[in-house]
């Protein structure tokens, strides 16, 4: 594994996460929106809707700032997808003896770096 894939591994799981976030997000704006449980809430094609009535929906530039309903409630919060990702089990190098775990091809990230 190279720098640059281990890279665009790394950040390929933290965009995936942020995505979960997002539609996480938009299923409790929407079952705000429709009084629903978020379990009953889909999000695809640009729109959230309740499962039991996929015409009823909600566009996602309707939602993404929170939702103002019929009667002028505001329900929801704003959506921002957040995600990381870090390796396990990693540790700091022993000064002494050079012993731990740093990460695969940890040398070809300190090659990069100097």
């Amino acid at each position: 594994m190279t720098v640059a894939s281990l890279t665009e591994h790394m950040a390929g799981h933290a965009v995936v996460r942020a995505a979960d976030d997002l539609i996480a997000q938009l299923r409790s704006n929407g079952a705000q929106a429709f009084t629903c449980d978020e379990s009953d809430i889909e999000v695809a094609g640009g729109r959230a809707f309740s499962r039991n009535e996929p015409n009823n929906y909600i566009a996602f530039k309707d939602i993404v700032q929170g939702y103002k309903s019929e009667t002028g409630e505001s329900v929801g919060e704003p959506v921002l997808g957040r995600g990381g990702f870090m390796l396990k089990g990693l540790s700091m190098l022993n000064p002494q003896t050079g012993e731990g775990k740093t990460g695969r091809n940890a040398h070809l990230v300190r090659k990069s770096l100097r």
